[in-house]
Parts: C-alpha cells; structure tokens; sequence
C-alpha cells in the first residue's frame, strides 16, 4: 500500500481493440496529467495488472479474444476488485454486453462518437471522486491483488494476442475518438 501526493494525478488503464481511438484517448488523459498506459484487448489488459493495478480503467466492450464484457467480469468475480472504478466507452450502446456490464457496476457508460471530451474528462473525474473521494486521490491497493492476476492468468487460455501496451505519440489526434 502506497499514499498518494495530492498532487499527483490517477492511474488509468485504457482497453480498446482500435488503434487510433486508443492512443487519442490516452493522449487526452495524458494532457489531463494522468499516468495512462493503453492495451488492444482484454487479455492484454489482465496482463497489465501484474504489474500495477490502475486507480481505474476505460473500457471498450467488443474487442477480439476476451472482450470487455469478460474482462470486467474478471476484474469483479475472480480478482474480487468490485470498487476499481471502471468506465464503459463503447461504440455499441446496446445490448446484452451493456446490460451486463451494468449488471456489474460501471461508474459510467459514454458511447464513443456522441460523448465529447468534455463528457470523457467528466467521466473520469467523477468516477474517481466516488471511488477515492476527489479526483487526484488513489485509494490503496492490496498487496493480494497480484496473487489473484497471477491465478486468473494462469487459467486463461491462447488464442488472442496480449499486445504490448499503447505509448502516447504526439502524431495522434484526439478528433480520433470517434473512430471505431
């Protein structure tokens, strides 16, 4: 467990199988001050928390291979991580994916192509507020919670890429949000 200077902005992991929207979306939080680390999939995703476990993650619900929808079940049932702020930002507003993505306690869906960056910051900020108690506040995460990706990862089986994680490249564009 660590404590967080005031000062020093969230950690956020952002889940998108869409190359362009991904890194505009990191870029975006980046310029915001966040520590943003971007994946291509859910397995790539699961992966990352072996390493660090985000204050909170944006998340796409159809990607290839483990989609969101089974991430986030994941994150819930099997690492028991039921207060991780996680934010649905998906280009299918509908659905059984939703439903069930509600079912499981997002802080917020947005719908990528009619939220703004406005809507996408506020998003963010909220929910950590709900989560820590304002924005630039980490909550403590158990030590535990590394034992638990390892067991999840250790079940999962092939098929879709990890991907290596999205760096930030000033050549992308947050207009790219609305792709995909």
């Amino acid at each position: 467990m660590r404590a967080r200077a005031k000062s020093e902005m969230a950690s956020l992991l952002v889940v998108d199988d869409d190359h362009g929207g991904r890194v505009a979306l990191c870029k975006l939080l980046s310029r915001r001050g966040h520590q943003v680390t971007g994946v291509p999939s859910g397995d790539a995703a699961l992966a990352s928390f072996f390493g660090h476990v985000p204050d909170a993650v944006i998340l796409d619900l159809c990607m290839p291979g483990m989609d969101g929808g089974d991430l986030l079940r994941t994150i819930r049932s099997q690492l028991a991580m039921h207060a991780l702020p996680v934010i649905v930002f998906t280009g299918h507003p509908d659905g059984a994916a939703l439903e069930r993505a509600r079912d499981l306690k997002v802080s917020a869906v947005l719908v990528k192509g009619v939220a703004t960056l406005d809507d996408i910051l506020r998003a963010v900020d909220e929910a950590l507020i709900q989560a820590f108690g304002r924005p630039s506040e980490q909550q403590s995460t158990s030590a535990s919670s590394s034992g638990a990706v390892e067991s999840v990862m250790a079940d999962q089986i092939g098929g879709a890429s990890r991907g290596a994680p999205t760096s930030v490249d000033d050549r992308e564009t947050v207009e790219q949000l609305g792709d995909g």
